[in-house]
């Protein structure tokens, strides 16, 4: 297999971790995008996926796989300035 390597210049994201198989996935990237909104934000482009877990080795329920979503426009006033463990609180989403 052929490797390469990409810059990233997202900018702003928001990330979650995902703990499974790739195939369940969709319902915490879909989680993500709902925090994303809840700000005021708007998606910036495709997300992408950090794997933590050796696939080769681990219990495919036990992957790890961090989701981060680039994001920008943080239309809620009362959002901006803030870090974002202090805007889920805001809106009661588990820290």
């Amino acid at each position: 297999a052929k490797m390469r390597f990409e810059k990233f210049v997202e900018g702003k994201s928001a990330q979650i971790l995902h703990v499974g198989p790739f195939a369940t996935e969709g319902p915490t990237v879909a989680r993500v995008h709902a925090f994303i909104a809840s700000l005021g934000g708007k998606l910036s482009g495709k997300h992408h996926e950090i794997y933590l877990s050796d696939v080769r080795k681990a219990d495919p329920a036990k992957w790890k796989t961090v989701i981060r979503q680039p994001m920008r426009q943080l239309g809620r006033p009362e959002c901006r300035g803030k870090f974002i463990s202090e805007m889920m609180a805001m809106d009661g989403w588990k820290v």
